[in-house]
């Protein structure tokens, strides 16, 4: 088996493994993991049915069909990248949404099993045979259409979503891999131009495989990155007591998810005088509830849940280079209405008070 061959069948086995592990354990790991599983496997999908079509040209009539079909899957997992950034952070989409996205990939699969079926049956049209003809031909442009544009979808959400502090280092992975899935689709944009266009196999290898090899390391690394970002799992699953389960069964990550939503979308942190009450009564939950939300999965209080809001908005106020508001005004707009307890609370979360703070990103803007 060629060097190609044998780093596609580990690339395959190795998503198709991470994936239906993240699926699997969807009741223990947070949301974005569960979708960052579906991208994994459907890419796992299509690169087995690529590596049988290619290197076991020998496989029965049925077999073939079975994997015709389920190259299908070319179109399903792409979206998911954007799912797993929106999901990263801080928003969950709809059911709606998720349909509405994945139309391209019903779609095709209507196309596979419509060709499959016109091709043991004939063409009753000569229409059909040609449209069908025409859509084989249009293929790798939409699929790489599709990849880049949902990799930029997914990168502009995470520029655009509120992060806390413990989950800033993995977020800024994601954004730097989702930079880095633009260079891996070109890759593979290059491995087809040089495969029917230049008719060159040696350089059309070439950048299959370092397409191959990217989409490999980044996946991994965007997996145990993500995996190690306390936020990212439920709080208690590497704990001694993760066996245990929450007595009241409306304490779940999907509802604390919403509850971080809502203070994000709506930037209540904003308001000083923000309760657990209003809260509560936003998310449309008991006060009860929303005080055991944010014990179970933010491991802190109230007050301490609405303050990692109000100084990750405190910090990009002040690392703004444009921005020429004073501290004082920058606390009040953050939510703060002390000085003294905005300097407490910010110099106890970020190490530095929020002047040395200010400074040291200014050094960094201009050195």
């Amino acid at each position: 088996m060629s060097f190609t061959a044998t780093l596609e069948t580990i690339a395959a086995f190795n998503f198709l493994l991470i994936g239906i592990s993240l699926l699997v354990l969807r009741n223990k790991l947070r949301y974005a993991l569960f979708i960052f599983g579906f991208f994994l496997l459907g890419k796992g999908i299509t690169l087995s049915v690529d590596i049988a079509f290619s290197y076991y040209p020998e496989m029965g009539v049925s077999w073939r069909r079975i994997a015709y079909v389920l190259h299908g899957f070319l179109f399903f997992y792409a979206p998911f990248l954007y799912f797993f950034a929106l999901a990263l952070g801080g928003k969950r989409p709809s059911i709606g949404t998720l349909a509405l996205h994945l139309i391209p990939f019903a779609l095709f699969m209507v196309y596979k099993i419509a060709s499959l079926y016109f091709a043991l049956n004939g063409y009753p049209y000569a229409w059909i045979q040609s449209g069908l003809d025409f859509v084989q031909q249009s293929l790798p442009w939409l699929y790489y259409s599709q990849a880049f544009v949902y990799t930029f979808l997914g990168y502009r959400s995470l520029q655009a979503a509120h992060i806390t502090e413990s989950a800033s280092a993995s977020v800024l992975w994601v954004k730097r891999a989702l930079l880095l899935f633009f260079a891996i689709w070109t890759f593979f944009l290059l491995q087809f131009a040089f495969e029917a266009i230049f008719e060159d196999p040696i350089w059309a290898n070439a950048f299959k495989i370092a397409g191959i090899l990217g989409l490999l390391t980044l996946a991994n690394f965007t997996w145990v990155m993500t995996l190690n970002n306390p936020e990212a799992v439920i709080a208690d699953f590497w704990k001694s007591n993760a066996h245990k389960k929450p007595v009241n069964k409306f304490i779940t990550q999907e509802n604390y998810d919403f509850l971080c939503g809502i203070m994000a979308k709506e930037t209540l942190y904003k308001r000083p005088d923000l309760s657990v009450g209003d809260l509560a009564e936003l998310s449309g939950f008991s006060k009860r509830n929303t005080s055991g939300l944010i014990k179970t999965y933010f491991g802190q209080n109230f007050p301490e849940f609405v303050n990692s809001y109000r100084i990750a908005e405190a910090k990009r106020l002040l690392a703004d280079p444009e921005s020429d508001s004073s501290i004082l005004s920058i606390l009040y707009e953050a939510g703060f209405n002390s000085k003294s307890v905005f300097n407490t609370v910010f110099k106890k979360q970020v190490g530095l008070t929020p002047t040395q703070y200010k400074n040291n990103q200014l050094a960094k803007l201009y050195s």
